[in-house]
C-alpha cells in the first residue's frame, strides 16, 4: 500500500480541520488500538501518571525529612562509643557537651560513618546483583515492597535507641545498653536496609513500569517528571521534617535504653540551649511515608503486565511473530552466566560486520555521570570554606539551585525537545510518513508496537487506524529510534553544558571570582536534564539491538530456564547495579582529591568532574541510534 503523503512539517493537528483536531485531541487520550473508549475525566487521564510518581515523590520526602536530625544523631552515637572504648578520656561527672566537641571525637565520627557508608553500599550493590538476576514482570510489587520496607527499617533505630541530643552525651549510670551495643545495632538496620535494595530498588521498578506501560515519546518525559518529583519531596522534606522537630519537641525515647526515664530538660551548650534528649519527631514522619508508600505499592502501583501482552479481545497477528523472530540465533549466548549483564557484550547479527556496542556505550556515559555525583558535594563545600557562605546563604542557594532546576525539566525542557523533534531529519525509511503517522507511531506503547490493528475484528476504522495501518513494524521501529535520536541529541546539548558549566565553577574557585562560580552554578541547571535523555534513548536502543536476536537463558535445569528480562529492563538492571559502586567510588575520589588539594588548589576536583562529563559526552557523540556501533 502506498504510503499516505506527509503533512507539512509543524504540528500534526494544524493540517486537520479544526473539528477534525478537536476529535483527534479526543481520540489521542485513549490506546491506539482500542475499539472504543468512553470519555475520561480529569482524574482517569492523571491516574497513570500520579501511579508512577507517588513513589519518587515519597521517596525523596523520606530522604530528606530527617537531614536536621540525622547528623546529630550518628554524631551523638559516635561520640558515646568514642568515650566508651577511651575510658580515662572522659571525667567521672556526668556530663559535658565540651567532650563531643573535640576534634578526636569528629574524627572518630567520620571513620565510623565512612565504614557504615561503605558497608550498606556493598549490600546495597549485592542485592542489586541478585535482583537484577531475579528480576522479572511479576516480581516487580514484591519487589517495590522489600525496598519500601527497607527504608522504614533504617529509620527504626532513631526511634527507639538511647540517643543523646548532641553534644551531650549520658553518664554511664544512666546507660542501659552500652554504646557498643547501640551502634551495632544502628548498623545492623543500616546492613539490613542495604540488603534490602531500598531507593534503588524501588526506582528500578518505577523505571521498568514506565518503560513498560508508556510509549517512547513519554518516556523521556516521565523520567524528567521521576527527577523533578524527588526534588519536589527532597524540598519538602526538610521543612515538614523540621516543622515536627519544632511542633513536637517531647517526641523522644524517654525510657528504652536507660536505667530509668529521663525528662527532656533544657541544658546549655556551645551550640546554644538544647533539649537533653534526642527528637525522633521526623523520624517519625519518615516512617509514616514510608508506610504511605507500602501501601501505595499494594493499592495504587500498576499490576505486572506482561510486555506485548494481549489487549482487550484483540490477538497478535502471526504474521507479526514471525516477522518479529525471523532469522534469530537460536543458542544460548556464552555469556549467559552474566545474567542481565550479557547485553553489554557487544554482538554480531544480520548482514552487519561491525559488533553492535550501542548498549555498552550508552551505560559506560551513564557510569561517567554517576562520577559526577560528588562534584555537587564539593560545590558546597568549596562555597563554605573559600567564600564563607553560612548555612542560611547555602539553603537559600539550594532552594533557588532547585527551582531553577525544577523549571528546567517542566518547562524548557519539553519545548527544546519540541524544536529539536521539528529541525532534526528523519531516516529514508519513514522519510513519506506524514507527521500525524509519526506522531502515532511515537505515542504507541510496547503492546501495541507489534499489532495490526486489522487484526481485531471488533476494531473501529477509524482514521488514526487507517494511518497505522499501512506502516510496517519495521517503520514503527524506526520511527521509535528517530524518536530517541532526539533524545540522545538534547542529552548531547545537556552534558556539553555540564562541561562548561564545570569548567567555569571550576576556573572560579580556583581564582576566588565568586561571581564566576555562580554563573557556572546557574549554567549547570540547564543541563541537569541530561542523564533522564539518556536514560529515555537507551531503554529504546536497548529493545531494538535486543528484538534483533532471540532472548538467550539463563543457566539452569532443562526443565525450567528462565528468559532474561527484555532490553530496556535488563538496561535498567545494568544501569542500577552499576550505579552503587560508581557513587562509592565517587565518593573515594573525592575524598582523595579534595583532601589532597583543599589548601592549595579546592578547585581540582571540580576539574576531574569536568573530565568525566566530557568522557560521557564523547561516549554520546560516537553514539548513533539507527545503526551498530563499535
Amino acid at each position: 500500500m502506498a504510503p499516505v503523503p506527509r503533512a507539512p512539517l509543524g504540528n500534526p493537528h494544524m493540517s486537520l480541520p479544526l473539528p477534525e483536531r478537536h476529535r483527534r485531541a479526543r481520540d489521542e487520550r485513549r490506546p491506539l488500538l482500542w475499539p472504543t473508549a468512553p470519555e475520561r475525566s480529569w482524574l482517569s487521564e492523571s491516574w497513570p501518571l500520579m501511579q508512577l510518581l507517588a513513589l519518587p515523590l515519597l521517596l525523596g520526602t523520606v530522604q530528606s525529612v530527617t537531614i536536621a536530625a540525622e547528623v546529630d544523631a550518628l554524631r551523638s552515637i559516635s561520640c558515646a562509643h568514642y568515650y566508651y572504648i577511651n575510658p580515662p578520656l572522659r571525667p567521672l561527672d556526668g556530663i559535658d557537651a565540651d567532650l563531643c566537641l573535640r576534634p578526636s571525637v569528629e574524627s572518630h565520627f567520620n571513620s565510623i560513618a565512612t565504614r557504615v557508608t561503605i558497608s550498606v553500599v556493598l549490600a546495597n550493590f549485592a542485592s542489586m546483583v541478585v535482583n537484577g538476576r531475579l528480576f522479572t514482570h511479576r516480581a516487580r510489587r514484591f519487589m517495590a515492597l522489600i525496598g519500601m520496607l527497607g527504608n522504614v527499617v533504617a529509620r527504626l533505630p532513631f526511634l527507639v535507641l538511647p540517643i543523646m541530643q548532641y553534644p551531650f552525651l549520658a553518664p554511664p549510670a544512666l546507660q542501659a545498653w552500652s554504646p557498643p551495643t547501640v551502634l551495632v545495632a544502628y548498623w545492623t538496620c543500616a546492613l539490613l536496609c542495604g540488603l534490602s535494595g531500598a531507593t534503588e530498588l524501588v526506582m528500578l521498578v518505577i523505571e521498568s513500569l514506565i518503560v513498560d506501560l508508556q510509549s517512547p515519546a513519554k518516556r523521556s518525559h516521565l523520567f524528567r517528571n521521576v527527577q523533578v518529583a524527588i526534588l519536589l519531596g527532597a524540598s519538602a522534606g526538610p521543612l515538614l521534617g523540621g516543622a515536627a522537630m519544632t511542633a513536637l519537641p517531647s517526641l523522644t525515647n524517654r525510657c528504652l535504653g536507660y536505667t530509668h526515664c529521663l525528662a527532656n530538660e533544657w541544658h546549655a551548650s556551645p551550640l546554644g540551649p538544647r533539649r537533653i534528649l534526642f527528637g525522633t519527631a521526623s523520624y517519625w514522619l519518615a516512617v509514616v511515608f514510608s508506610t504511605v508508600g507500602l501501601l501505595w505499592v499494594v493499592a495504587a502501583l500498576p499490576s505486572a503486565t506482561p510486555r506485548n501482552a494481549g489487549q482487550n479481545s484483540c490477538t497478535t497477528c502471526e504474521s507479526c511473530d514471525a516477522e518479529r523472530t525471523s532469522g534469530l540465533a537460536e543458542k544460548p549466548s556464552r555469556f549467559a552466566w552474566m545474567g542481565a549483564f550479557q547485553r553489554l557484550v557487544p554482538v554480531r547479527f544480520g548482514e552487519s560486520k561491525l559488533p553492535d556496542a550501542r548498549i555498552l556505550l550508552c551505560t559506560l556515559s551513564e557510569v561517567f555521570f554517576a562520577l559526577t555525583r560528588e562534584g555537587n558535594v564539593v560545590l558546597i563545600l568549596v562555597l563554605g570554606y573559600v567564600f564563607h557562605w553560612n548555612s542560611s546563604k547555602l539553603s537559600l542557594g539550594l532552594s533557588v539551585w532547585n527551582s531553577l532546576q525544577l523549571l528546567t525539566i517542566a518547562v524548557l525542557m519539553p519545548r527544546c525537545l519540541d524544536a529539536v523533534s521539528r529541525t532534526m531529519s528523519r531516516p529514508a525509511s519513514i522519510a513519506g510518513l506524514s507527521d500525524e503517522q509519526i506522531y502515532l507511531c511515537t505515542t504507541m506503547n510496547d503492546m501495541e508496537l507489534y499489532r495490526q490493528p486489522r487484526c481485531c475484528s471488533e476494531a473501529v476504522q477509524r482514521r488514526d487506524i487507517q494511518l497505522v495501518d499501512s506502516i510496517s513494524i519495521e517503520q514503527r521501529k524506526d520511527v521509535r529510534l528517530w524518536r530517541a535520536q532526539v533524545d540522545l541529541t538534547m542529552s548531547r546539548i545537556s552534558f556539553t553544558i555540564n562541561v562548561v558549566s564545570w569548567l567555569t565553577i571550576a576556573i572560579g574557585v580556583s581564582f576566588a571570582w565568586e561571581s564566576l562560580v555562580l554563573l557556572g552554578a546557574l549554567l549547570l541547571t540547564a543541563g541537569c536534564a541530561a542523564q533522564p535523555l539518556l536514560h529515555a534513548a537507551a531503554c529504546t536502543i536497548a529493545d531494538a539491538v535486543v528484538s534483533a536476536q532471540k532472548h538467550p537463558v539463563l543457566p539452569g535445569t532443562q526443565a525450567k530456564q528462565s528468559k532474561l528480562p527484555g532490553g530496556a529492563d535488563s538496561y535498567l538492571v545494568i544501569v542500577s547495579t552499576l550505579l552503587l559502586p560508581c557513587l562509592l567510588l565517587g565518593l573515594i575520589l573525592r575524598n582523595i582529591v579534595y583532601g589532597a588539594t583543599v589548601t592549595t588548589f579546592p578547585g581540582a576536583f571540580l576539574f576531574v568532574v569536568s573530565a568525566f562529563e566530557m568522557l560521557a559526552l564523547v561516549l554520546l557523540l560516537t553514539l548513533g541510534c539507527h545503526k551498530p556501533t563499535a
